[in-house]
């Protein structure tokens, strides 16, 4: 038996949002949805590609993470605003300490 992605997706998606709170985000494009899961921004399109700026919520450093758990720096300027280039496969938006603790083996 192997892992697949759709499973990755599930662990990442319940590892990042399990037990937290919940707020949409609204967006000029209606294209875009996105909600935040406690301190953690979930974004993707229900259609074609798009560009969001975003303004992340406190200090960073923060990352970006995809469904399977792949997770990279999200830069963002001196003002605190970062560009998001979405699709339709959900990306995650977290501090690096909030990934960290939400991921930590138990």
């Amino acid at each position: 038996m192997s892992h697949q992605p759709g499973e990755a997706a599930l662990c990442t998606a319940g590892a990042l949002i399990d037990g937290l709170g919940y707020e949409r985000v609204k967006s000029d494009d209606k294209a875009i949805q996105a909600a935040r899961f406690g301190e953690t921004l979930m974004a993707w399109t229900s259609g074609k590609p798009a560009s969001w700026p975003v303004t992340p919520k406190g200090p960073g450093p923060w990352l970006i993470v995809d469904v399977v758990g792949r997770a990279k720096p999200l830069p963002v300027d001196a003002q605190g605003n970062a560009r998001l280039e979405l699709s339709a496969s959900p990306v995650y938006i977290l501090t690096e300490a909030n990934y960290q603790q939400l991921t930590r083996a138990r």
